[in-house]
């Protein structure tokens, strides 16, 4: 009998780059994550495309806008994979 070996996937980290002021982007193939700070309160959001967007959420610190994107992003992929048992 021939047994497949298991492949193991991590989800990719969340990279980001400086946009412009204070504006961070990390992009994904299916749309881009921002945080920002405007009137000194810091946001975070994501953009799927033109029509679908979570924008406008608000965060304590960058880094915290950082943990909740990357949380929202892993939580969207995990939906994605099969857990075996």
């Amino acid at each position: 009998m021939y047994k497949r070996k298991e492949t193991v996937y991590m989800i990719k980290p969340l990279k980001w780059i400086k946009g412009l002021g204070e504006e961070y982007i990390a992009m994904t193939p299916f749309g881009e994550y921002k945080i920002y700070k405007h009137e000194n309160q810091w946001y975070w959001g994501y953009e799927f495309d033109e029509y679908y967007n979570e924008q406008h959420l608000g965060c304590k610190s960058l880094e915290d806008g950082k943990n909740k994107a990357q949380a929202h992003w892993t939580m969207r992929l995990e939906q994605c994979l099969l857990k075996r048992l």
